[in-house]
């Protein structure tokens, strides 16, 4: 089974992506993640179990709005939601078992923005802008995810 990670606070993105996900890789298991600090959560388990890729928005609210809501790291604090997914990134890219699985920011954002912050560019995590062809997310997933999935 294909255990792909979506990281993706909008849930007419999120769906959107799970469904195309769900048509493309009928076998796939979309794991839909809502926030920075979900995401952190659930990082110890990926460590245990690494996914076959992860899709990640880089702005990203904190958490999805209840009447808990968890301490603000103070590097969340000061760079606001701004740069989540680049923090994301990040912290899968300082991890030994999750460093070499396939990232995609998937952004409103260009390239250009992100190298700001991304200097250098990491090894393995690609960029596609939201609103660019379908068609450059669905070549993103045929090439990094069913090609992984014959090998």
């Amino acid at each position: 089974m294909t255990n792909i990670v979506v990281v993706e606070d909008d849930y007419l993105q999120r769906d959107w992506i799970s469904s195309l996900l769900k048509t493309e890789l009928p076998r796939a298991k979309p794991e839909l993640v809502r926030s920075e600090f979900e995401f952190r959560e659930r990082l110890a388990h990926w460590r245990a179990d690494p996914p076959t890729a992860f899709i990640i928005d880089v702005m990203l609210c904190w958490v999805q709005p209840s009447r808990n809501i968890p301490d603000v790291p103070e590097e969340v604090a000061q760079d606001g939601f701004y740069t989540a997914g680049i923090r994301c990134q990040a912290l899968l890219g300082a991890d030994e078992r999750l460093r070499n699985v396939p990232v995609l920011l998937y952004t409103v954002l260009d390239r250009g923005d992100l190298e700001k912050s991304l200097d250098p560019w990491p090894q393995g995590v690609a960029h596609i802008k939201k609103g660019d062809s379908e068609s450059r997310l669905l070549e993103w997933i045929r090439t990094n995810l069913l090609r992984k999935r014959r090998d």
